[in-house]
């Protein structure tokens, strides 16, 4: 039943008796702001794990508060996912306020697990949902921090590993349980939710944009049955050789990182490996990928390319997560965005006299440091917190290290925001030296249309790249003809996009007159 004080306050006092109660309090917020909605739920949370009813009547109350919690969490997240970074203030808070869910259920749904575990007859039957739980909301903050491009603290890879290490330790982790939020699956286990959190995590997710990660994430649910942990290694061919140490504060690694001992567990990933393939062979074949199950709002060819990049990720030999900066030797200049490296390349053609200088100056650039050459044509660098212009995925960057003569432009290819606060970016190179031009449509009154900032990037034979034209965003047209201004003018006619970038449109073009 609901409870009716005088003076509600639902910080310190819980709106409900029972679950039935909880789910008619939860239709009376629905239409609350999200943020305040949110810390409204993550207080009766709270509240209601320690309030004085019985165990299992508490239990039912944290299972529809957490049903309820799901959708003014997602609602919240809407504030702070996909943001550039780093995050302003109020998007912080928000980020900072999902956090405190996660915690708030995990602090509301612990004290039940030990109590199923040490005998409490109302909640035995339980123990291995409550196992469950408590692995999910360490994966949940673990998401959040992915979902904002945060680097995952040792803390949280702890917690999650004890997690998983307790529920082995009371003979839960391979239990299945009828899960109500998530249908889809008929009985999921405390240890497939483990090594789906460790799978999310193996995909790279800082490499992702939210819309390739929100899939990611859908996809790891759906195939987590296919993921075994267990104390032995697989044998040689049987796939992807991972391992996690449940007394380490770092997430799975391949088998040869971590020393053999008591407390590594190795995922097997062959089954999980067979399924993927059968499923790209189907997306090959022309099925489309609602009739595979992989989503009603996905298309090919994107869906294809995700999947093999998590294919590669998972099961082949993919990449690491990007290391965490700690060189900063290597300094150089850098900004952010294709209309400030069009005034910063405007700034360098009026240093070699070209013509005068812009308002804006070079110097405007912000510090930031190398810190290696991941691969040819990508390089790693650094931003400390006092850098505070935002960034984000696929976004024009322009950097000149110390020993450079030129600008070079790039594309933010990863980011990461390390727990000191500065900012890893991973860059990828584009070839050639960048020239700044102008460019207008073809046919339009150059008194009356102004010509936009083009950037010219030479042909790289070496990269098979033809010459191209950086543009502002919405400007290619195929078969459309521009004019560019810098030196003699000259007609050139777009042919095809090459790259859609966040801020800027990059374009194969040929010579037209």
């Amino acid at each position: 039943m609901l409870i009716q004080p005088t003076e509600p306050d639902w910080s310190t006092q819980l709106q409900f008796t029972d679950a039935a109660g909880c789910a008619a309090w939860l239709e009376s917020i629905a239409v609350q702001p999200p943020a305040e909605a949110h810390q409204v739920v993550t207080a009766q949370i709270a509240l209601a794990g320690s309030c004085q009813q019985s165990a299992l009547e508490r239990l039912r109350m944290l299972e529809v508060l957490h049903q309820g919690a799901r959708f003014v969490h997602e609602e919240l997240a809407g504030r702070y996912v996909g943001r550039a970074l780093p995050l302003s203030s109020v998007e912080q808070a928000h980020w900072h306020s999902a956090l405190a869910l996660w915690q708030a259920l995990s602090g509301a749904y612990t004290p039940l697990l030990r109590d199923s575990c040490a005998g409490e007859p109302a909640l035995t039957a339980h123990a291995p949902l409550l196992a469950l739980r408590s692995i999910e909301f360490a994966a949940g903050a673990i998401e959040e921090h992915h979902r904002a491009y945060r680097e995952v603290p040792a803390a949280l890879w702890q917690q999650l590993h004890a997690a998983y290490a307790f529920s082995e330790r009371q003979g839960l982790a391979a239990a299945g349980v009828a899960d109500p939020l998530v249908v889809a699956i008929s009985a999921r286990t405390p240890a497939a939710v483990y090594g789906r959190s460790l799978l999310a995590h193996l995909s790279n997710p800082y490499t992702m944009s939210p819309r390739q990660m929100s899939v990611m994430y859908r996809w790891t649910q759906l195939w987590e049955p296919l993921v075994a942990v267990s104390r032995s290694a697989a044998a040689p061919g049987m796939g992807a050789a991972l391992a996690v140490d449940l007394t380490s504060g770092a997430p799975a690694l391949p088998a040869g990182r971590v020393p053999p001992g008591e407390s590594v567990r190795y995922l097997s990933l062959q089954q999980l490996g067979q399924a993927l393939r059968r499923v790209l062979a189907l997306l090959r074949q022309g099925e489309e990928p609602a009739a595979l199950g992989l989503g009603e709002d996905l298309r090919q060819p994107g869906c294809e390319r995700l999947l093999t990049l998590l294919y590669l990720q998972w099961c082949g030999s993919g990449t690491e997560a990007p290391p965490a900066v700690r060189d900063r030797d290597a300094e150089a200049r850098a900004t952010v965005g294709f209309e400030a490296v069009c005034r910063l390349l405007a700034c360098e053609y009026a240093a070699a006299g070209a013509e005068p200088a812009p308002a804006a100056a070079a110097d405007q650039a912000e510090h930031w440091f190398v810190a290696e050459a991941a691969a040819p044509g990508f390089v790693t660098v650094a931003r400390g917190p006092e850098c505070n212009e935002r960034i984000q995925h696929h976004q024009l960057v322009a950097i000149r290290r110390r020993s450079a003569a030129h600008f070079q432009l790039a594309v933010a290819q990863w980011l990461r925001l390390e727990q000191d606060g500065g900012l890893s970016i991973g860059l990828r190179l584009l070839p050639g030296i960048a020239h700044l031009t102008r460019a207008r449509p073809d046919g339009a009154v150059p008194a009356e249309h102004e010509p936009g900032a083009a950037i010219l990037l030479p042909a790289a034979p070496e990269a098979r790249t033809p010459a191209t034209l950086v543009l502002a965003p919405n400007t290619f047209q195929a078969g459309r003809q521009l004019v560019l201004s810098s030196g003699s003018p000259r007609r050139v006619t777009m042919l095809r996009l090459l790259e859609h970038g966040a801020d800027f449109e990059r374009v194969v073009f040929e010579i037209a007159d």
